[in-house]
């Protein structure tokens, strides 16, 4: 089993789902697409590496007991 690549970012942990090396896309891509494509909510990039992260929600207590 895979243990997930987390990160932090403005307060929110994020789960790294994919990474794409920036030259291996086209100039002017749509980061929309790259979202969908990758089933993601945010893409963050660095030293030319683009990654696609889902954003970890924070739990909610149903009831108590």
């Amino acid at each position: 089993m895979q243990v997930p690549h987390l990160i932090d970012y403005n307060g929110h942990k994020l789960i790294i789902k994919r990474t794409i090396k920036e030259h291996k896309l086209k100039p002017g891509f749509d980061i929309q697409l790259l979202k969908e494509w990758t089933r993601t909510d945010t893409v963050l990039k660095k030293n030319g590496v683009y990654y696609c992260c889902e954003t970890i929600q924070e739990a909610i207590i149903i009831s108590e007991e």
